[in-house]
């Protein structure tokens, strides 16, 4: 670190010198200035930088509507993503899930309030967060959280204590600069204050930031990391400088979309996300922003489509939909002056699909710009002949089709925003980007008669549908992008949509390069990018479109079924086919989801054949692929009706398996629930007909009430069965059910009286997982204690109250008053009741314990009363001498309470430490002496005549075996005892217990530091082959973790890695694994043990090898031959090895490791597979692999593709594979291809291709599905390309 004298020096004074080691570490003024006038200027600076907060819309939350939103009325969702150590999410294909609308169902959630407050990480240490990073998708409320954060730290009520300012920098303001640049530009960027005495404040300010100890008391929010990133090259000077204090500076928030380009920040405390509304947020925010006598029909709409439900969790879409929502009229109404070829089709109750919803709110939109620009144009602020002899009144009885003519260059201009953006991922346009698109737009205009403004940045700012963070900046210098990704998709979708039915070329610009376009037909864009994950929204929206744009005015006498969405299905099936199925598949799914029941008879046949497709397809896949994609709100009524019809031949299991995943999906509609309940009676065991209870129960509404009636009736008879199990098995039924029909919880409270004591024991805890049901059952508890004539029944009751997860006040009190009931039983239930409350007690209750335990004559109650209060965190001194007398007291019953109750804290107080030196290690009672060392064992910290104490218990050979090794215990829970301590731990690996000896080795092991002489005394015992084994492993135990061991001790362990035991073997590999460095000779002998006839021995080698980058040739030949080691985890060890030296240049031998990595994957699943994915060339050195290992890895993808989004299929000659969003052509050589196909698919026709029928009456092979041979179809279409003429032949203009 270089040091300076003076906060004036500039961060360019130090050339050379990386921005991340320079800091100003003094508080030395300039010379020539006051200290009193420099420090009054940081207070003016920040000053002014809190005034500029409050100014202007700088914390204002302004609505599509132009209406302002209280910052208190608004909701951020955060959640933990990403934490060292915790278990990955299994990847998932849900549109829930790829929008993270859930914010339920995701990492930890952390309140705004609660974000800098300490936590445990995942290895169960504590953490205090300070550098976080927040990361979601646009529109889910980032701007939002940064406006959020600003307000809530000026109005003191976040980070006061910890921060004396706030330092909210937008990047998105930074201006690249020329030569410099530091905090000075910075601050002038983030800043653009006017006031004549901010740019002197400002120079000082800048200074003071290079203060290390100025910044320490500073928190840095930096608004949208990827927008500045994007652009970023390597050695530009902002990307430099401001990396460095993202990297170093110790109080940072950033906030950025996913995917933000690679850049070295540094490590994060924490890493969250922003997802979407709560349910009850949804509720919250219609009732602040909807017109009241609306929000009634809104809700209802939202509750009855559930996709939709999950669309309006994004916080931009919510508000969307309310803006759209006129004035209490709902989006079913239409009006009656309208022609009616020019009805409005926005209607709610036709609106089902994601497509209807943008759609209605497209168009809702476009109404209220149309009226917005006809506003300008009346005030003269926009000349704009379309509106000039157009009427207010007149625009309100426009249908949508005039609408759209009306803004017909406005949604022109869109859609080619929208598909440009989306060819070039592009979601942030920049001046350059919409320069490109318009040059692109005006060179049609002939094509279009399309005449854009002049400037065009006029239709920018008029639209709703698009947003920019540039607001400060000139209209021709703003960034835009769209209110939200979905609407991009959307715009994008339309201009396909327009093309496919014109039959149109697309052009495929290539942003922002100003090169030749590509043209694509639109089929040929569709066989370019069907599998592409990025488009997997952009297809549902087609599919949707091109239904409702075939039903349009100006397309009712086209039923050209080519072109409508009859041929857009029948092209899906058409190649290039995923020749694994599962993408596919799911692709097919999303489409039909968007196709909505129609009068045409071609609309019927096309959802019944494609309905049978699905079906066909997905009963054919894996359980784990049927499991998956019947979850999803996407997946048929229609088809899940099939599956019911067809599986009550299965066995039970699978019949289970499948109710199961019905009762996972957010919503079944009524056709199937009614299709679910005859599995409620008939021959079906037990847990399968209450498994279709579950699922009718859980999906609860008006319109199935006669099938929840039905499904109550069988549930109510079940719960009255002659057998307590099956009434038990009835009782936990409802268990996690959020909302169960009243009828189910009226027959579950009439079990909380079931005269088997399993089966209320049962109910009572179901009903503690319902709230609706808290207070009956608590009610039902108290009735049963109070009044049962039964002592038995009253003591269950009190047991059970015991066991309940919340109580109110009433029911503490309640127990409290039974610690005088007449019956002792009661009574020490009853304190056993209140020693079980979570929270602490009140002192009312506190001191009717200690009353009953001083002066209950009943022994037990006593000690229930004392297990009670000593529970209790927080005592007074009066109260815990008394439970301290009581450990010295003649009941050994009273002593062992109050130690059970003092185990149960994580900590004691002083004086309770005191008492268990003094008492509890001298008492008689060995179980006394053992809870007391445990007690120990758990605190925080230990004085040192404790641990002079426990040592002593442990070299005491006349002492209790026992009680030695929980000495053992308590000591090892410390890693920094006293050298002399440790001394006296090895001196006991001869001790003639041998598991005190085992102890005293882990303890010397958990020391977080070991002397050197210690070290190599431990070693020379390893090594020492006339030691008895047990020490020589003690030994190593003791050695295991140390990471500082000399050479001559490497050298010496190396010498023995042949001696003959395999024990020792394995504990000298160990120790050489914990070493940062090894020696050639080293790495040569540990490869020679990847032989070891010891499992263990040849695992822990191959993680040596596998934290080498640059192994010998020798070593590499060494790990390829043993890859099929049939022990788990040496496998995985040597894989992990050979993935490291896949970055090496030796292309000979790569194709070797590739194959032995793949004979593994069988087993090893996908730890393994990452290995290889993340090997850069790996998919472009696997084409000439032999046939076993393609086979071998052809199985994996089949297998895993229902898991992961991975699709392969060969077009043009070409094998490609798209995986984790990346495509990957595996060989563009037509005859390898072949080669290829033929080795994993052979002559079987499992992997078929589908073709679906061109329109009814005229199919391709009849009105049944035809399965082909995938193999027969490639290699047709391989000879197309050596000679015939493509169908659909590629032009580039």
């Amino acid at each position: 670190m270089v040091v300076v004298s003076s906060v004036a020096t500039r961060i360019t004074d130090f050339k050379g010198i990386p921005a991340s080691l320079i800091f100003i570490t003094t508080s030395k003024m300039p010379a020539g200035v006051n200290d009193n006038v420099f420090k009054e200027s940081i207070r003016t600076a920040d000053a002014a930088i809190q005034a500029y907060y409050r100014s202007g819309n700088n914390l204002k939350i302004v609505r599509l509507s132009g209406e302002e939103l209280e910052l208190d009325k608004c909701y951020i969702n955060l959640a933990l993503v990403n934490q060292v150590g915790t278990k990955q999410k299994k990847e998932t294909f849900s549109l829930r899930e790829r929008l993270r609308l859930e914010a339920d169902n995701v990492g930890e959630p952390i309140t705004l309030e609660a974000l800098f407050e300490p936590r445990k990480s995942s290895n169960d240490s504590t953490i205090l967060p300070r550098r976080i990073f927040i990361q979601g998708r646009a529109g889910i409320g980032k701007s939002t959280l940064c406006k959020k954060i600003a307000d809530e730290f000026l109005r003191g009520r976040l980070g006061q204590k910890l921060f004396d300012r706030l330092l909210w920098i937008p990047l998105r303001r930074l201006k690249i600069k020329g030569k410099d640049y530091g905090w000075q530009e910075l601050i002038q960027d983030a800043y653009p204050l006017q006031d004549p005495t901010w740019k002197k404040n400002r120079e000082a300010y800048s200074d003071r930031l290079y203060d290390s100890t100025f910044l320490g008391r500073t928190l840095l929010l930096f608004d949208g990391l990827d927008e500045v990133s994007r652009g970023w090259v390597d050695g530009d000077n902002m990307r430099e400088f401001l990396g460095s204090v993202i990297c170093d500076s110790p109080n940072v928030i950033i906030t950025s979309r996913p995917h933000t380009k690679a850049l070295s920040i540094g490590q994060f405390d924490l890493e969250l996300g922003t997802v979407g509304f709560r349910p009850h947020q949804v509720d919250t925010y219609l009732e602040n922003c909807a017109i009241p006598e609306a929000i009634p029909k809104m809700k209802s709409f939202i509750v009855a489509r559930p996709l939709i439900q999950g669309l309006l969790r994004i916080p931009i879409q919510l508000d969307a939909f309310c803006c759209t929502w006129k004035h209490g009229e709902d989006l079913e109404q239409n009006d009656v002056h309208v022609p009616a070829s020019h009805v409005r089709t926005s209607r709610g109750d036709d609106i089902s699909t994601m497509t209807q919803l943008y759609w209605s709110i497209s168009l809702e939109l476009c109404r209220k710009d149309m009226a917005h620009l006809a506003r300008l144009d009346r005030d003269r602020k926009v000349k704009d002949s379309r509106f000039s002899q157009l009427s207010e009144e007149e625009l309100k009885t426009f249908g949508d089709f005039e609408v759209q003519l009306l803004l017909e260059r406005e949604l022109t201009f869109l859609g080619e925003l929208a598909f440009q953006g989306m060819a070039s991922d592009i979601i942030d346009f920049s001046p350059q980007h919409q320069n490109r698109i318009v040059s692109h737009l005006s060179r049609k205009r002939s094509e279009k008669r399309l005449q854009l403004p002049t400037p065009y940045n006029s239709i920018l700012e008029a639209l709703s549908f698009l947003r920019s963070s540039d607001i400060d900046q000139h209209p021709s210098k703003r960034n835009y992008h769209f209110l939200h990704l979905t609407f991009q998709e959307f715009f994008a979708a339309r201009h396909f949509v327009e093309h496919w039915q014109d039959g149109a070329p697309l052009y495929c610009l290539s942003l922002p390069s100003s090169s030749k376009p590509q043209e694509l037909l639109p089929l040929e864009f569709l066989c370019k990018e069907k599998y592409n994950p990025r488009y997997n929204i952009f297809w549902r929206f087609v599919a949707g479109l091109i239904q409702i744009q075939s039903d349009k005015p100006t397309k009712l006498d086209k039923h050209d079924n080519q072109q409508d969405v009859i041929g857009f299905f029948n092209q899906l099936h058409e190649e290039p086919i995923d020749l694994l199925r599962a993408t596919h598949c799911r692709l097919l799914m999303y489409c039909l989801s968007e196709v909505v029941p129609s009068e045409r008879q071609e609309i019927q046949e096309l959802r019944k054949r494609e309905g049978k497709i699905l079906y066909q397809e997905t009963i054919r896949r894996s359980e784990s692929f049927r499991r998956n994609i019947l979850r999803e709100v996407e997946f048929p009524d229609s088809v899940l009706c099939s599956f019911l019809e067809h599986v009550g031949h299965l066995p039970d299991e699978v019949v289970l398996g499948f109710l199961r995943c019905l009762e996972a999906r957010p919503f079944i509609g009524t056709q199937a629930l009614r299709a679910v309940s005859p599995f409620m009676v008939g021959r079906f065991p037990i847990e399968l007909r209450l498994q279709a209870v579950r699922v009718i129960f859980k999906n609860s509404r008006v319109d199935s009430r006669e099938t929840i009636a039905w499904a109550a009736q069988i549930y109510g008879m079940i719960s009255k069965d002659m057998d307590p199990m099956i009434r038990g098995a009835a009782a936990k039924a409802l268990r996690y059910a959020r909302s169960p029909p009243q009828e189910a919880i009226t027959v579950l409270i009439e079990m909380l009286e079931d005269e088997d004591s399993s089966v209320r024991t049962s109910a009572i805890k179901t009903s503690g997982l319902i709230p609706s049901l808290h207070q009956k059952a608590i009610a039902a508890l108290i009735i049963t204690i109070t009044e049962d004539k039964h002592l038995s029944v009253r003591l269950f009751a009190l047991d059970m109250l015991s066991r309940w997860p919340y109580q109110p006040q009433e029911a503490i009190d309640l127990t409290t008053t039974m610690l005088k009931d007449e019956n002792p039983e009661v009574r020490a239930n009853a304190a056993n009741v209140l020693g079980e409350q979570p929270s602490s007690l009140l002192q009312e209750t506190i001191t009717a314990l200690t009353i009953t335990m001083t002066k209950d004559e009943n022994q037990r109650v006593r000690s229930s009363a004392a297990y009670a209060l000593a529970k209790q965190s927080s005592l007074s001194q009066k109260v815990e001498n008394i439970l301290i007398s009581m450990l010295t007291g003649e009941g050994s019953q009273m002593r062992f309470s109050v130690g059970i109750a003092l185990f149960k804290q994580s900590s004691v107080s002083q004086g309770f430490i005191t008492a268990l030196i003094t008492i509890m290690l001298k008492d008689e009672d060995s179980k006394m002496q053992c809870l007391a060392t445990e007690i120990l064992g758990k605190q925080p910290f230990l004085p040192q005549e404790i641990v002079i104490a426990l040592t002593t218990m442990l070299k005491d050979e006349n002492e209790d075996s026992k009680t030695r090794i929980l000495a053992a215990y308590a000591l090892g829970e410390y890693s920094s005892l006293p050298q002399e301590v440790i001394n006296t731990l090895i001196t006991m690996f001869k001790d003639r217990d041998i598991h005190v000896r085992a102890l005293a080795a882990e303890v010397v092991d958990k020391q977080s530091f070991l002397p050197r002489e210690i070290i190599t005394v431990l070693a020379t015992m390893l090594m020492d082959k006339n030691k008895d084994l047990e020490t020589r492993i003690l030994a190593r135990k003791a050695l295991n973790t140390r990471s500082s061991l000399s050479q001559d001790n490497i050298t010496a362990l190396t010498a023995t890695l042949n001696d003959r035991d395999p024990h020792v073997r394995y504990s000298i590999v160990e120790i050489l694994g914990g070493q940062p460095y090894l020696p050639p000779e080293t790495i040569v002998a540990v490869t020679a043990t990847l032989k070891d006839e010891f499992e263990h021995v040849r695992a822990s080698a191959a993680q040596i090898l596998g934290k080498e980058l640059f192994l010998p040739q020798e070593s590499i030949t060494a790990l390829i031959t043993i890859p099929k080691d049939k022990e788990h985890y040496a496998q995985r060890s040597i894989v992990e090895a050979l993935g490291k030296q896949l970055s090496r240049p030796w292309s000979f031998l790569h194709q070797k490791i590739i194959a032995a990595i793949i004979a593994t994957l069988k087993h090893q699943g996908y730890p393994v597979y990452d290995i290889l994915d993340r090997y850069g060339l790996f998919y472009t050195n696997i084409k000439d692999l032999p046939d076993e290992t393609w086979q071998q890895l052809w199985s994996f993808w089949l297998e895993k593709g229902c898991d992961r989004d991975i699709s392969c299929y060969e077009f043009e000659g070409s094998l490609n594979v798209w995986i984790g969003g990346v495509l990957h052509p595996i060989s563009i050589d037509p005859a390898r291809t072949q080669e290829i196909l033929q080795v994993v698919l052979g002559g079987k026709t499992q992997q078929p291709a589908v073709r679906a029928v061109v329109s009814p009456g005229k199919t391709k092979q009849g009105p049944d599905v035809v399965q082909e041979n995938a193999v027969a179809a490639s290699a047709s279409k391989s000879r197309r390309h050596s000679g015939s003429e493509r169908p659909t032949k590629k032009r580039n203009r």
